[in-house]
Order: structure tokens, then C-alpha cells, then sequence
């Protein structure tokens, strides 16, 4: 039987019922979960519950921006190629200056200055002064390889095993030969502190010689006073031949320029086919001097005038020099291949030095053989006790001195050839030492002993140099003669200059007044 209820026990029983989950309800959340809420309200609601409309909305607005930035960065980074911003430099600015600061003005007060002149540089008694125009060889040359600072020193190596430009020679073209042109030898006189009677000396050597040269370019032993044959004559000619060379005279330009070229062309047609010049001595010693002399003339000729006949004779004399005469692994004498002596190899070491210094080809076994060779001659510890290097014998077991005056003269051979192979002056001290004991005398001539300790010296410098330079400046100049036929000349005194006569002695005292300028100091 049916049971009517009325309207508001329908409606308890409605909320009661709804309230109370049915069995079915329970039996699905306890199988599947909860049951998902309809709609994004009822989600929201299910998830915050109670919680406030302002932060949910919080939230909803935050999750949409993050979702908007990304659909942003994806757009962007699938656009075309990326757009490069250039920014221009700032520019400055001019800075304001402030206004200078007033100062008081100081008022100086002149110091007192003597009119006294103190010279500094007195002249020698016999000296004249000579006006710079007058010191000129006529020219101021304009080839490349005049220019040059005699100022600078010069330390450019001359081969792969330390062979060195010693005495200024630089393997370049240029600065190897400019201080012997024009003013510059009396600056360089005048910066050596020594009269400049010294170039007016060499130039009345130099008038000499010119006046007493054959026609065919050479110049005789005999008719001057000498005593060897005259196939020395090579050796003579290529002797006068650097005097010249050495005030800047060449083949092509200064006052002696035609006496150049023709001793040049002597000496050229003095040369045989293997290179040698001179070969033909009837003298036992002159085949290897007059080769070792006339070649290193050549070599500088070349040098400093670069005609292209004399490069080729050169460079012919050299391989000759190298090839053939020189004794393997050691030195040089008078005929080819024989055993070395000090005297011959010092003029061979010369003639090597200038040819690299012209860029001639030297090969560099035979600057090695000279090494060996040296280190055979020289004396180690003299008595015992070290002496600081620098004194030699003529040949290895051979002393050969007798006098001091022989023992310092083949000694400044060596020590020259040291110079010239690289070796610093304190190397040869000891030597140096010993030649200021000898210093030049005209009572005890020698001008081949001249000429090499004033090349050694010049390249020591120091108290060495100004004692050296002191004695063999003034003795040279006052002895030279003022008159006559032979005036410029010196007389042939001692037994060299006995024996060569007057060229030779002529030719060594124009050379040893040269060194102010003919090479460059390198160590000073």
C-alpha cells in the first residue's frame, strides 16, 4: 500500500537522500577515484575550495601571461634573419681649459762668461791649419755606398763563425766605406784628437805618389831607392793602390781617380787565369805577398768604386787565395799550399776581411783554417804566468824575435788578425800591453810595424790608442819630407824600408795617418 506524503516531507526526504551517498557512489570512488567535477567553475571549486575569487583569479591571470611569453619567444626565434645593431662611438667632447695661473715673473740675473778660449786639441809645432775646403778630395760622392754615420759603431759579423766587420767594413753596400769622403775625414781627425796636419800630410803622399807612377798604371822598387827585383812591383802597386782608396779616391770619382784606374788595370792584367796576381816573382818571397797585397786592393777597389771588371778580378783573387794557395785547415806563405807564416797570412786575413765586406764569396773553411793556424802560433803563458793574451810567433815551434822590436812586430800581426776574426780587445791585452812598450821611434823605424800596431791600437782605443797615437802621429808628420823632388815622401829607413825603398815606406805612412777614417772603430 502506497504512502502519500505531502510536499515539504518530500523535500526533507529529497536533502536527506542527497546528502547521503548511495551505495552505488560509494562502490565507484572506492574502484575509479573521485568523481571529475563538471565545468572549469566546478574544477577551480573542487581545487581551492573555500578560497577567495581574487587569487584564483590571480593565478589564472599568471598562467596566461607564461603562456603568452612562450607563444612570443616561439614567433620570434621562427622570424627571419636576426637584425645587427650598430653603435656609433661616443664623441667626445672638447675639453675646457682653465685659464693660465699668474705667476710672478722671475728676473735672471746673467752669469758671467769668460772670452778666454781654451784649446782643447793644441796642434802639433810643425802643424798648419788647413781650412775645411781644402781637406775635400773634390767630390762628395752620391753613390750608395758613401752614405753612412761615422758616428755609429759598427758590430755587423762578417761570416757564420763570428768572423766580424772589426774594423767598420759593413757587409752592406752602404756606410762600409763613407768616412773616407770629403769633410767627413777631418771630423773624424778631429774626433780621434789629433792635428789636422795628419790629412795634410797624407795628401802630400799621396801628390808623391801620384807624380811617381809608370805609365803603365805600377810602381817601381829599384828607381826608388829599393833593392828587390822589380817583379815585386805587384805588391808595391797594390800597396799605393790602398793609400789612395784609403782618403776615398776610387775609379770612378776624386782628384786621383785616373791613378786608380790605372793601377787597377795593372794589377788586372798582372793576373793569370787561375786568380793569382803576380805569379811570375823572381823574388822567393814575393809570389804570396804580392797576391795577398794586390788582391785586398782589388777587393776594396770593388768595394768602394763597383766597377764590374774589378768585382770579377776580385772575386778571382779570392777563390785563388782560397783554392789554391791557402794550406789546408792552416795559413798562408809564399808559394801555394805551403806551411803558414804569420807575416804572409796577416795580409791574406786582410784581403778576406775586405772581400766579405764588398760581398765577394768567401768559403768559410778557410776562416776556420786561419783559426786553427793562429791558435797554433800564439803563446799561451809566457814564463808561466798569464799575460792577458796577445803575443805570437812566426810559425808554430818558431819563435823568430831576436829584437823586442821583431817580437812586437809579428805579434801585431797576430793580434790584428784576432781583431779581424771577431775576437774582443781584452782577448789581446797583453799584447797591447806590449806594443806600448814599443812604441813608434824613428831612431828604431819600421814601417811595417807601424802600420800594423796602428791599426791594432786604433781598434783598442783607450790609453792604448792615445799613447800609440801621441808617438806615431807627430813622429810621422815631422819626419816627412817638405822639399825637393821627394817631397811627401818618407825616406826608406829601417831593413824593410831599405829593401822595398821609398813607395813602401811613402805608402805605410799615408796608411797609418789614414786610420782616423779609412775603418770604423767597433768596440768605442
Amino acid at each position: 500500500m502506497s504512502r502519500i506524503l505531502g510536499p515539504s516531507q518530500e523535500q526533507t526526504m529529497s536533502n536527506a537522500e542527497a546528502a547521503r551517498p548511495t551505495q552505488k557512489t560509494e562502490s565507484f570512488a572506492r574502484d575509479y577515484g573521485p568523481t571529475p567535477a563538471d565545468g572549469f567553475t566546478d574544477a577551480l571549486q573542487e581545487q581551492f575550495g573555500t578560497a577567495p575569487w581574487w587569487v584564483i583569479s590571480a593565478v589564472v591571470h599568471a598562467l596566461l601571461l607564461v603562456i603568452l611569453a612562450f607563444v612570443v619567444l616561439v614567433h620570434e626565434t621562427r622570424r627571419g634573419p636576426a637584425i645587427i645593431v650598430s653603435v656609433l662611438p661616443s664623441i667626445k667632447l672638447p675639453i675646457k681649459s682653465k685659464p693660465p695661473v699668474q705667476r710672478d715673473r722671475l728676473v735672471q740675473t746673467p752669469l758671467p762668461v769668460s772670452t778666454e778660449v781654451k784649446e782643447e786639441m793644441p796642434l802639433l809645432p810643425h802643424a798648419e791649419v788647413i781650412e775645411p775646403e781644402d781637406l775635400q778630395t773634390e767630390y762628395e760622392p752620391e753613390m750608395e755606398q758613401a752614405q753612412g754615420d761615422e758616428e755609429a759603431l759598427n758590430d755587423i759579423p762578417m761570416g757564420p763563425i763570428g768572423i766580424s766587420s772589426v774594423t767598420g767594413l759593413d757587409p752592406s753596400a752602404a756606410g762600409a766605406w763613407g768616412i773616407r769622403f770629403g769633410k767627413r775625414r777631418l771630423r773624424a781627425v778631429l774626433r780621434n784628437h789629433c792635428s789636422p796636419a795628419s790629412i795634410g800630410a797624407v795628401d802630400a803622399a799621396l801628390a808623391w805618389l801620384a807624380r811617381n807612377q809608370e805609365p803603365d798604371g805600377s810602381w817601381l822598387c829599384q828607381k826608388h831607392d829599393g833593392r828587390l827585383p822589380d817583379d815585386v812591383n805587384v805588391g808595391l802597386t797594390g800597396l799605393a793602390l790602398l793609400a789612395f782608396l784609403g782618403s776615398g779616391h776610387t775609379e770612378e770619382a776624386g782628384r786621383y781617380r785616373n791613378n786608380v784606374r790605372r793601377a787597377v788595370m795593372f794589377l788586372i792584367g798582372r793576373q793569370d787565369r787561375d786568380g793569382m796576381i803576380g805569379k811570375n816573382s823572381g823574388h822567393k818571397h814575393g809570389g804570396g805577398y804580392n797576391h795577398a797585397i794586390a788582391g785586398l786592393a782589388l777587393t776594396e777597389a770593388w768595394g768602394m768604386g763597383r766597377v764590374r771588371a774589378t768585382g770579377a778580378a776580385a772575386q778571382k783573387a779570392i777563390d785563388y787565395t782560397t783554392n789554391h794557395h791557402q794550406k789546408k785547415y792552416g795559413g798562408w806563405r809564399y808559394g801555394p799550399r805551403s806551411n803558414g807564416d804569420l807575416s804572409v797570412t796577416g795580409w791574406f786575413v786582410m784581403q778576406l776581411k775586405s772581400g766579405k765586406a764588398a760581398g765577394l764569396k768567401i768559403p768559410g773553411q778557410s776562416f776556420r783554417g786561419v783559426l786553427r793556424f793562429l791558435d797554433s802560433v800564439e803563446v799561451k803563458e809566457p814564463d808561466g804566468d798569464s799575460y792577458g793574451g796577445g803575443l805570437f810567433k812566426y810559425q808554430p815551434g818558431k819563435a823568430h824575435w831576436g829584437t823586442p822590436l821583431a817580437k812586437a812586430r809579428i805579434s801585431s800581426v797576430g793580434m790584428l788578425s784576432r781583431l779581424f776574426l771577431g775576437f774582443p780587445p781584452h782577448s789581446i791585452l797583453g799584447g797591447a800591453d806590449y806594443l806600448v812598450r814599443t812604441l813608434p821611434d824613428w831612431n828604431k823605424p819600421c814601417f811595417y810595424y807601424w802600420y800594423y800596431g796602428t791599426l791594432v791600437m786604433f781598434q783598442i782605443g783607450g790609453d792604448h790608442w792615445q799613447q800609440w797615437n801621441g808617438a806615431m802621429n807627430e813622429m810621422l808628420v815631422n819626419r816627412q819630407l817638405k822639399d825637393g823632388p821627394d817631397a811627401g815622401s818618407w825616406d826608406p829607413v829601417g831593413s824593410y824600408g831599405r829593401r822595398a825603398g821609398r813607395v813602401f815606406t811613402t805608402a805605410c805612412g799615408a796608411l797609418c795617418l789614414e786610420v782616423y777614417y779609412r775603418y770604423l772603430p767597433m768596440y768605442r
